[in-house]
């Protein structure tokens, strides 16, 4: 009977589930292009987020809420508002966290690791990331009508940390709709951007770290 119930779910999860369609090479090398043109001529982008992280050991859920600013050259903030008030803030070389009402500012520089996530961070909300194969290795493929890029990070720092990113990308706008990052402990967060402006004139108040 748990054999039965075993090949019922099995064969369930596939109709309900169909797999992504994976693309041709050529087709993934025109539909990077595209994203990279795309992220080219972004010089500022802001937008609401959820955020969920899946703890594999605890078998938990966490969700948190915020808006995200980001400004060519080196500038990004996410603002968490709940359930915890946070703030991350990158300008340049320098990092302030803010979080209890207190803040404390660092050396980006000080930590190539440090480095390495900021960079990602930053690449990911654009999909600029993409094409950086000194980083990644990218698999394009089609799911329920958006484009879906597999990172498998190449980099020792990367591999140390993260098992893969996933970027479900709108084909339309050529724009990230969510960031998926796979922890090599097994934990997951999705990071699902919503309301997403596009050079739109941001305060550099908003990025200044003191």
């Amino acid at each position: 009977m748990k054999r039965l119930l075993f090949l019922l779910t099995a064969v369930l999860t596939v109709l309900l589930c169909p797999a992504q369609k994976p693309v041709s090479a050529s087709e993934q090398a025109q539909m990077v292009r595209s994203i990279e043109q795309a992220a080219a001529g972004i010089n500022s982008l802001e937008c609401d987020f959820v955020q969920v992280k899946e703890l594999s050991l605890l078998g938990d859920n966490i969700t948190s809420r915020g808006h995200m600013y980001f400004k060519k050259p080196g500038k990004l903030c996410w603002q968490y508002t709940s359930p915890t008030p946070f703030a991350f803030v990158v300008n340049g070389d320098k990092v302030l966290i803010r979080a209890n009402g207190k803040q404390n500012v660092m050396d980006a520089g000080s930590s190539r690791v440090f480095q390495e996530v900021i960079r990602i961070m930053m690449s990911s909300v654009t999909g600029s990331c993409l094409t950086d194969k000194s980083c990644f290795s990218v698999t394009m493929a089609k799911d329920k009508g958006l484009w879906v890029a597999k990172l498998v990070p190449v980099k020792k720092e990367l591999k140390r940390m993260f098992a893969s990113i996933v970027l479900r990308i709108d084909p339309q706008r050529k724009m990230v709709k969510q960031v998926t990052l796979v922890e090599k402990s097994g934990d997951r967060t999705d990071i699902t951007l919503h309301n997403t402006k596009l050079n739109t004139a941001i305060n550099d108040q908003v990025f200044r770290i003191h």
